[in-house]
């Protein structure tokens, strides 16, 4: 499968091979929330105790691959597994976003939005 970026052109000609199976969803998390650092985005999740469960089983089958991370058939980011994730919360970094907008569309498709921004 080839994804697009966010912008509609390929993801940075790479091809990616995507299961098809969601493996995390709004009902695994708890909590999302922007943060902002000097004029860049990320996105703050907290998982539910099965979203951790499913999460840290999820990064210690796939260290060493890359994770997909996307959003209404759009490729917001494919970092690399370097390790097993088990704390039940993760960052999805600046670099998946340009702009706030982009990092509130995230927040919202999970439908767990908070009316804290974090600076």
């Amino acid at each position: 499968m080839v994804l697009k970026s966010k912008s509609g052109d390929a993801a940075n000609g790479q091809t990616f091979f995507v299961s098809k199976e969601k493996i995390l969803d709004d009902r695994d998390v708890i909590s999302a929330q922007m943060i902002e650092r000097d004029d860049t985005f990320s996105v703050n999740l907290k998982l539910t105790e099965n979203g951790k469960e499913k999460f840290a089983k999820l990064t210690k089958e796939t260290i060493g691959k890359r994770l997909a991370i996307l959003l209404n058939g759009k490729l917001y980011s494919a970092p690399v597994v370097r390790t097993e994730i088990t704390g039940g919360e993760l960052e999805i970094s600046y670099f998946a976003f340009t702009t706030k907008a982009e990092a509130k569309e995230l927040i919202a498709a999970f439908g767990k939005t908070s009316d804290e921004e974090h600076r």
